[in-house]
């Protein structure tokens, strides 16, 4: 399609349109169009003729008059969304999280991502699904897309917050994200335990992972969450009592919540143990700086050895969880170990097997019948 010839400057527009308040031809096919109320900050936008000026004009008198404001877009025009992730990262609101080192590790993964060189305003819905879709087909979990995708929503979120970003809508919004899986189940007999231990007790004199067995056990005695654990202080825990205390995050909000955790006989011993064992820090922590991914890789070393290449670290919060259903006496008492906010949640971590459920009718059956 040809292009139009841009009016002769010297000329006025036509009288058909006239030309729109405040606009000016500054060259050959750019007309800059202003748009103006007093009380409001001005914008302005460089067409290429009359019609687009008229155009543009209008749909900021109806913006201006559906929402009595005017989005200012200016930042957004000249933003990347890599650098967009750096401001949220600089806001500190990622190390509020309980899982910031996880966030993080996502952040610096969706800067590799060749569309991140993209200008806020140009990143579209398409281009997003299009890689959520890739995805998808290359092996990632729904729930770990669906983390990366709340990562990219909360950085749109956070940019609403400051000036420039206003009118900045957040496409995340309508990208069509991949059906869940059926929830996890994770089971681990004691003799599976008993070997994966051993294989992590084989390698207690490498110094590089002499924490991995504690941090093993510490997981499977509380049915914390393993960045709940690496961040234990020993100021934390009152073994005369069995019970500890966990900083939870509230995300983006900046306050922290504090839960009691109770502790079962075994888990005390456990720490005391520990407490004997562990070489002590100056920062009070029981556990070195490590970060969620070198102890999860760590983790799956061993488990690969001890013939469960599919075990997570996260799936021994599972196991502990329906450990502690078989003595604690209620859901609800079962959430104060466990940490869980809703029912329906801690539903998913317990996962008892089938058989282990009938002979444990069984039993409590014939106690019945011997009273």
């Amino acid at each position: 399609m040809a292009r139009l010839k841009h009016p002769d400057p010297a000329k006025a527009p036509p009288a058909a349109y006239g030309r729109p308040p405040q606009s000016e031809w500054i060259g050959p096919y750019q007309i800059r169009v202003r748009w103006r109320k007093k009380g409001m900050p001005s914008v302005s936008k460089v067409v290429e003729s009359w019609p687009q000026a008229w155009d543009w004009y209008e749909a900021k008198e109806a913006e201006f008059t559906l929402r009595g404001t005017i989005a200012n877009k200016k930042e957004a025009e000249r933003t990347t969304f890599a650098e967009a992730l750096d401001l949220y990262l600089a806001s500190g609101e990622v190390d509020r999280k309980r899982s910031g080192d996880r966030e993080k590790w996502r952040i610096e993964t969706l800067k590799a991502e060749p569309w991140a060189a993209s200008f806020l305003n140009t990143l579209s819905v398409v281009e997003l699904q299009r890689w959520v879709d890739e995805r998808h087909r290359g092996g990632w979990s729904p729930s770990t897309i669906g983390s990366f995708l709340a990562t990219i929503s909360k950085t749109f979120q956070h940019l609403h917050k400051r000036p420039g970003f206003e009118g900045l809508g957040n496409p995340v919004r309508a990208v069509s994200r991949p059906k869940q899986r059926p929830g996890r189940k994770a089971h681990l007999t004691e003799a599976q335990e008993a070997e994966l231990l051993a294989i992590i007790d084989a390698r207690k004199g490498l110094r590089s992972t002499y924490w991995l067995g504690p941090l093993v056990r510490l997981a499977l005695a509380t049915g914390m969450r393993q960045g709940e654990l690496r961040e234990l202080l020993w100021s934390d825990i009152r073994l005369s009592e069995s019970w500890l205390q966990v900083r939870e995050s509230k995300d983006t909000k900046g306050g922290t919540r504090i839960r009691d955790v109770p502790l079962t006989p075994d888990a005390v011993a456990l720490l005391k143990a520990l407490k004997r064992e562990l070489p002590r820090r100056l920062d009070g922590r029981l556990f070195p700086p490590i970060d969620v991914q070198t102890a999860s890789k760590a983790f799956a070393r061993v488990a690969a050895q001890a013939g469960l290449p599919d075990l997570t670290f996260h799936d021994l919060r599972h196991v502990a969880v329906t450990r502690l259903a078989e003595v604690v006496s209620s859901p609800l008492e079962l959430a104060e170990f466990s940490g869980h906010r809703d029912l329906q949640t801690l539903k998913r971590y317990h996962n008892p097997r089938a058989a282990d459920l009938a002979r444990k009718v069984a039993r409590r059956i014939e106690e019945s019948a011997g009273k």
